[in-house]
């Protein structure tokens, strides 16, 4: 019988093709991005849009500076969004869900093709701020679908699906430019605008162009998309079965030598060796029960969130010869999280990457335009830069698997700070040459993009494992309001810091943002605690002996999936 849930929530392959399920799942999730990430083909856009407004709209004497005015409202408009999104996403599902704004997306780019005829103004509510909430609303929704299928390898799978996201520049930069400046005109040498009137006229069409192939691409895309089905029928809706591990190595059935020991909220999976040390527990004399149970039930141990006491019970559990993984189930809801200080600095971490992401995507063109006249060249340097983008977020998300996504955030901070406080060297071609000014910008553009990739792939990562799975899609999507308040700054230090302190000392002032958030990479540690009831009475569900709050170690010090290195 089809349903709501098995039409836009689920969808039941066999299973023989279960497999092949996951793959259209990621290429779903990834082509929807694909057509959510032209929101970096901005910056190749900006030069024309600012040249068409000077000669055919108002105002007119706008300059280049204000073109993070537009980049800025898209990204406030994906962070009002985001959360609002992820809600939804838990409602309706993912499919539905990334159709609608995605396609909300597409009409704002759509009714470009006549606002940006009549105001800039006009142009920041369709081109930047109604663009933006239709990212946000969709961005979330593959993402998440991607974890529920692969929960062991969260980096893997949002990397993959996010990669669309930075790939799209490679794209449809090379589509804007062969539609607007086919002959690869330049700009004018006393202004910097583009004066060919013919070049201009062609400006308004590309929405057209680009608005459809969106539409297209998203409905694609959304029709692979469905969460995992429900592992039974008796589990709640956020309960999912997702691809077994032993299927996608070797597909094996998975063992069914592994029970679940019920930790009040929480479930951990314990393996046939330590299950018989849980069973010799439970056989264990009266006498020894009752001791352990008297040590669980001392008062300096029943504290909640106490060193000591939590060390005292797992010593104690361990003399009852109990054991168990760290393959719990760890939620966080939204208020609770705006409670927990460490996502105040996740957020702070986001706020600094976000403000280098809106200044470099938006001018960077611009910039290269100064000394650098070859309009192909610099669209040419937005593609491969996408292509690094791409990278940067499949290959970020494996180190963080791989290690922890502590020490990718803070190796991808400092590789950043480091391109971003020489950004200005690369375009003084009097001292190294035309030619040597080309490859060092190309190269450290291509650089700064690749981590900016990072972000996207390691902040989805970080609040999945510090907070838990449940609430990722609107957890992430709180921690993405960061993107607001980063565009408006970077537009005020677009259309104030470059006029007075030009653009070596923005570089500066970036590179030191980025600084900040490397130390506060070092210095993040994020502890959970769970509340825990002895594993020994795994076969009496009704018998607790003592709830009480054990730290278990941060994340950042675990290796893929919460397994101690």
């Amino acid at each position: 019988m089809v349903n709501y849930s098995s039409l836009c929530v689920y969808w039941r392959w066999p299973k023989r093709l279960r497999k092949a399920q996951l793959i259209s799942v990621l290429c779903g999730g990834f082509l929807i991005h694909l057509s959510l990430g032209s929101l970096y083909t901005y910056g190749n856009l900006a030069p024309y849009i600012i040249s068409y407004v000077r000669k055919r709209s108002h105002p007119t004497n706008l300059e280049f500076t204000s073109a993070t005015l537009v980049f800025a409202s898209q990204i406030a408009g994906q962070g009002l969004s985001m959360a609002f999104g992820g809600f939804l996403e838990k409602r309706f599902g993912p499919r539905l869900v990334s159709l609608f704004g995605g396609w909300f997306m597409s009409l704002g780019v759509l009714l470009t093709y006549f606002s940006i005829q009549k105001s800039f103004w006009l142009l920041l509510l369709t081109y930047g701020f109604m663009f933006g909430l239709g990212i946000g609303i969709a961005y979330i929704g593959p993402i998440s679908c991607a974890m529920r299928w692969l929960p062991k390898w969260k980096g893997i799978a949002t990397g993959i699906v996010v990669s669309g996201f930075g790939l799209s520049a490679l794209i449809f930069n090379a589509v804007q430019t062969a539609f607007i400046n086919p002959t690869n005109i330049a700009p004018d040498d006393d202004t910097d605008y583009f004066e060919d009137p013919n070049l201009i006229d062609r400006v308004p069409y590309v929405f057209l162009v680009l608005g459809g192939s969106y539409a297209v691409m998203q409905f694609l895309g959304s029709i692979f998309l469905a969460n995992p089905v429900p592992a039974s029928e008796d589990q709640g809706p956020n309960g999912y079965r997702a691809i077994p591990d032993s299927d996608l190595n070797e597909g094996r059935k998975r063992s069914e030598s592994e029970d679940s020991v019920s930790l009040c909220d929480h479930s951990y999976q314990v393996s046939s060796i330590q299950r018989e040390g849980l069973e010799r527990s439970s056989r264990a004399g009266s006498s020894d029960r009752q001791s352990l149970n008297e040590s669980l039930k001392k008062p300096q141990a029943t504290r909640h969130r106490n060193r000591d006491s939590s060390s005292m019970v797992e010593s104690d559990l361990e003399r009852s010869g109990a054991s168990w993984t760290s393959n719990y189930i760890y939620k966080v809801a939204p208020l609770e999280l705006l409670r927990r200080p460490n996502f105040y600095v996740l957020w702070t971490m986001f706020l600094c990457a976000g403000i280098a992401t809106a200044f470099i995507s938006s001018l960077y063109k611009t910039f290269g335009l100064k000394t650098i006249r070859d309009d192909h060249f610099l669209t040419l340097i937005g593609g491969v830069s996408a292509f690094f983008n791409l990278l940067g977020r499949i290959l970020w998300g494996i180190l963080a698997d791989l290690t922890s996504y502590k020490f990718a955030f803070v190796l991808q901070g400092g590789v950043a700070s480091s391109l971003l406080l020489t950004l200005y060297t690369t375009n003084d071609e009097s001292y190294f040459g035309e030619t040597a000014t080309k490859v060092m910008f190309f190269a450290w553009i291509c650089g700064i993009y690749f981590c900016i990739g990072g972000y996207f792939s390691l902040f989805p990562t970080a609040i999945a494992r510090s907070f838990g799975q449940e609430n990722v899609s609107i957890n992430y999507g709180l921690l993405f309001t960061a993107q607001i308040v980063g565009g408006i700054l970077a537009a005020f230090i677009s259309e104030i810091l470059v006029s007075k302190i030009h653009w070596y000392g923005v570089f500066f002032v970036i590179g030191g943002l980025h600084i900040f958030e490397f130390f506060l990479a070092i210095c993040y540690r994020h502890k959970r605690f769970i509340r825990l009831r002895h594993p020994a009475d795994f076969h009496n569900s009704a018998t607790v002996i003592e709830e009480r709050s054990i730290k278990f170690p941060d994340e950042s010090d675990l290796g893929r999936s919460g397994e101690e290195k």
